[in-house]
This record gives structure tokens, sequence and C-alpha cells, in this order.
């Protein structure tokens, strides 16, 4: 790792550079949308790590998402073409990252497009690997510490190659991970989700690194003791975030969308509040909660809680906890118990005082009474009609004939 560490930006400049934010009234409100990320060596973006991608530049949009970061290998760079002071396998790894300081709860994430033709590798020419990676150190900075003894490297990403002599043989495509105390985890068993993207995070949740592709948990480090621990203290924060990918002698590309980091700061009610349901009936809407880092910004990876009244009026939920998903958002649907009543559904995130709240209604159902329908006079046959003409010319003529005699 190349110790080179930018000037730390203000909330409002970082939130606007990883998240896409805008000022609203001198505060930043973070856009629910993909944004690019920074390129370049200037203050405040990318610095290179280890040794310089050929490419660390925006790619558009991709298979429906915007912000693309391109991340480009060249065989121009490979070993055995750079300078002599970054020759060795040390420096295939090429990337680029960024100096932060958060503390638990705080993530770093992104999302990976891995095309089909990544599937299988026959050889070195067809090699992919590409990674996410964070530095967890303690408070005193990651800097400090002698050859990197008191930082954690956890990564998670994707790799072809094969797993004992990956410079010069191919594979088959997986996840993995990287465990510091114990090295590269493969995760055979969670299927590649080939010509789409896989969000990928990690969390640090105080006490261990947690690892999750697409909202599900992938692996946890829990083992995050040092060398320089007895001088520098426990491990309390991520340091830096870095993009990786590595040179194994050909070209190619790596595309990331959705990069982030933050630190948990805040969760809320976005939508589902005030709803009434009938009796064991599914409210019309979902309720939907949205993370927020110290900077306004959504913040992805997070696991609510989710908590009803355990008696009484309540509601039945699909999952009590919920992971944030890229856009910062957590959505559980639910349903009415069978009791009436007004009561609060909760979601608290992880470390934090406050929690979301719903408030919410069962009532008993609404019975209209039928209407009577108005008694309807059949309408007369055409012999009913007769008959009624004829009784009444007999009437009338029988009334004639009376009126004759009187005359008489």
């Amino acid at each position: 790792m190349l110790n080179l560490k930018p000037p730390k930006m203000s909330k409002a400049i970082r939130c606007a550079l990883l998240f896409g934010c805008v000022m609203v009234a001198g505060q930043a409100r973070a856009e629910l949308v993909d944004t690019a990320y920074p390129v370049g060596t200037t203050a405040g973006t990318w610095v290179v790590d280890r040794y310089a991608p050929a490419v660390f530049a925006s790619g558009g949009t991709v298979a429906g998402r915007s912000g693309v970061l391109n991340l480009g290998i060249a065989q121009a760079d490979a070993d055995g073409t750079r300078p002599p002071a970054y020759s060795g396998a040390f420096y295939n790894t090429q990337g680029r990252g960024l100096s932060m300081d958060a503390s638990a709860y705080s993530v770093i994430y992104g999302s990976l497009y891995i095309p089909a033709a990544w599937t299988m590798s026959t050889g070195a020419a067809e090699n992919r690997r590409t990674d996410l990676w964070g530095m967890a150190s303690p408070a005193t900075g990651g800097d400090t510490c002698t050859s990197s003894g008191c930082n954690h490297f956890p990564i998670i990403g994707f790799s072809n190659a094969d797993t004992t002599t990956p410079i010069t043989a191919g594979g088959t495509g997986r996840y993995r991970v990287f465990d510091s105390q114990i090295g590269w985890q493969e995760l055979n068993s969670t299927p590649v989700q080939y010509d789409q993207w896989t969000d990928m995070c990690i969390a640090f949740n105080g006490t261990e690194l947690k690892s999750y592709i697409n909202g599900t948990l992938a692996y946890t480090q829990s083992d995050l003791s040092h060398a320089d621990q007895a001088t520098l203290g426990a491990t309390t924060k991520f340091s830096r975030m870095i993009m990786q990918a590595y040179n194994f002698g050909s070209d190619y590309t790596a595309q990331w969308s959705s990069l982030g980091y933050g630190q948990l700061d805040s969760v809320s009610a976005l939508s589902g509040d005030g709803q009434t349901a009938n009796l064991g009936a599914a409210f019309a809407n979902p309720l939907v909660v949205v993370a927020k880092d110290t900077s306004g910004a959504p913040l992805p990876c997070v696991p609510l809680t989710f908590a009803v009244p355990s008696g009484g009026a309540s509601a039945t939920l699909t999952t009590l906890t919920v992971f944030t998903d890229r856009l910062g958002t957590a959505t559980v649907p639910a349903t009415a118990n069978s009791t009436a009543g007004t009561y609060a559904v909760t979601a608290a995130g992880p470390g934090l005082e406050g929690a979301a709240s719903f408030s919410l209604t069962n009532q008993v159902a609404m019975v209209t009474p039928p209407t009577t329908p108005a008694a309807v006079s059949p309408v007369p046959t055409l012999n009913e009609w007769t008959l009624a003409v004829l009784s009444l010319l007999a009437a009338l003529g029988g009334a004639l004939a009376l009126s004759r005699r009187k005359q008489r």
C-alpha cells in the first residue's frame, strides 16, 4: 500500500463528490440517484494505490446504472514493463483510493457489472479480477503503524483466475472475500450473477467486519486483533476505501457503480405512515425506512430491526430485520392483526438511540346493510288487459241502461 493521503474534505464536498448531493439552505441533501465518482489525483479525489490503473474514468450509463466507473487494466502496465521500483506481483494490483474516517456503524459499498464473458478463463489472457477494498484501523489512523501492522484490509470482489496459480492459470468465476487473519475465502456457494449488477458492501459494526452480496451476509471477520494493538489500541474505524483490479498481462475494463462510504447517523420513515387497514388485511402500502450517513446521504448495507406491539392492536411483518438497499431504503409489507386500535411500528439502526416510527390503525370492517328494493307492480299481461277492458265496458253498459230506465 502506498501511504498517500489527500486532505480531508468537508461533509458538503464529500457528499457532492460521492453521493450526488445538492446544497439546500446550507445543508447537504442527498439525491437517491447514482452519480459519477471524481477521477484524477487532485486534492479530495482518488489517489493512486500501489500502481495506477490505465483507466479510472466515468463510464456513463451501463445496464440501467448511471455514474459508472471504468477501471481499466492494460497489458502495457504489466509486470516487466513497469519502472524497476514497481516490479513484482505486488504492483499487479492497480487502483486508486480515498481516505476516510468513519467509525461504527460504517459501510463501504459498490456494485460490479460482471459480463458473461468472464464466466470461465482458460489462462492469463482471459483472467479477470476486481475488488472493493477497505482499510480498517485503530483511532490513531492507518498510516501511522509500522508496515501496516495495525490495519485490516477487508476485500470483496470477483475473480475467474485459478486459486493456486492465479497469475498464469484460469478458473471459474466466483465471488470472494479477503480475511486479513487467514487469507482469501472463495465464496463458491454463492452463484455469480452475470450480465447484471451485483451489489457489494463491507460493514464495520465496532467488533466485526461483515461482507454482503445483494443484501445477503456472505462472510464475517470476527478477529480484528492486530500487531500494534498494545500501542495503538483496537480497530475503531474505516480509514480508506480502495477500488482495484489485477493486471494479468492483458487489457480489460471492470465497471463499478453506486460507489460510496459513510457512517450511519439516522433512520427515518420514508413512506407508509398513517395507514388504516381492516382487521386481518394487508396495509395498502409497505413500510419504507431510509438510513442516512453523517452527510445526509442514503446509506446502504444497514440492518434495520423492526418492532411491533407484542399484544393488543398490532401488525404482522414479513420479516423483522431488513437491510437497506443501494439507495439506502428498507421495505417491509405489514398486515393488521385481529385487534382494532392505533399503534406504532418502529425501525431501529445499530448503535442509534432514535428510531423510525409508523402510526398504523386496525379497524373493524364497515358493513353496509343491504338495501330493500321498492315493490314493483307487475305489468298486466295481454289477457289481463282484455278482461279489464271488458269489465269496464260491462260496467259502463250497465250504468247507461239504468240511466235510460230512470228517464222513462
